[in-house]
């Protein structure tokens, strides 16, 4: 997500789905004083400053928020600068994440996971980042026409050079086209072998009603994290390009005003053994 103002404007359904997973992740989870958080693919800040923030002022605690979008980190500083957070780009698959040598007792990430490719080494690697006895909870999507556009949009001869490596965005359960059940499967074992016990999980099968079919557009194109490549006079042909396959997908005709999706939402509560 490489556009901070249009993802917020248009991401009703992800704040839906997150405020779903955080309420039901936080209560289950074991605070103590002066705690060390991460919130990675903190976005554009509003997860954290409305779900972590305020247990950081309750435990005395502090939080690292990172994120791979250097818009929206600056985003994020600009609108939800606190004492307690410290805002960092950086990504959890490179040798160099700047918070690598930082052990943290807790980890949040809120509907990022479909994000990373490889999802396998993504938990190895926040096992490390983890102290004895932390706990990661996380919400991922398990299936979502997202990642069908990306390689549509990708191949098309159109906007090939602008989408180049757009294939390490797409999830690797995407790509094997597994089923929730299967996707959940593969999450717990992955996390197992990564390490972790796994304390909860829990799939979701969630529709949302889309009351103007200018919101979802604007979420598909503000998803794209090649977005920021594209010349201004693409954009329109872009859009256009979404909206076809929008409406195609869904059986719409282009005037439609609303719509009506569904999709599955995995939620996930780890422990690191002491």
């Amino acid at each position: 997500m490489h556009a901070p103002e249009q993802y917020e404007e248009n991401k009703s359904v992800a704040r839906r789905d997150i405020e779903e997973a955080m309420t039901d992740l936080i209560p289950r989870m074991e605070f103590r004083q002066k705690e060390v958080i991460l919130d990675y693919g903190c976005g554009a800040g509003t997860t954290g400053y409305k779900f972590f923030k305020p247990l950081a002022e309750e435990y005395d605690s502090v939080i690292h928020a990172v994120d791979i979008s250097s818009e929206m980190i600056q985003h994020a500083k600009e609108n939800f600068s606190h004492a307690r957070v410290t805002y960092t780009q950086g990504n959890i698959l490179d040798d160099d994440f700047p918070l690598k040598d930082v052990q943290f007792d807790r980890i949040f990430s809120a509907y990022v996971f479909h994000y990373i490719k490889d999802y396998k080494e993504a938990l190895r690697r926040f096992y490390k980042l983890l102290k004895p006895g932390g706990q990661f909870g996380f919400s991922v999507l398990a299936r979502s026409a997202v990642f069908k556009m990306y390689s549509i949009i990708g191949e098309d001869p159109r906007f090939k050079k602008y989408m180049q490596g757009y294939q390490q965005f797409i999830p690797q359960w995407f790509e094997e086209k597994q089923s929730a059940e299967h996707a959940n499967k593969c999450f717990v074992t992955a996390a197992e072998e990564a390490g972790f016990v796994v304390k909860y999980s829990k799939i979701s099968y969630q529709t949302y009603f889309h009351p103007r079919f200018d919101t979802l557009l604007g979420l598909f194109m503000a998803l794209n994290p090649f977005i920021n490549n594209f010349p201004e006079e693409l954009i329109e042909e872009l859009r256009a390009t979404y909206k076809s396959y929008i409406c195609k997908g869904y059986g719409l005709i282009e005037e439609s005003e609303s719509i009506e999706t569904r999709h599955e939402m995995l939620t996930f509560l780890v422990e690191k053994p002491l």
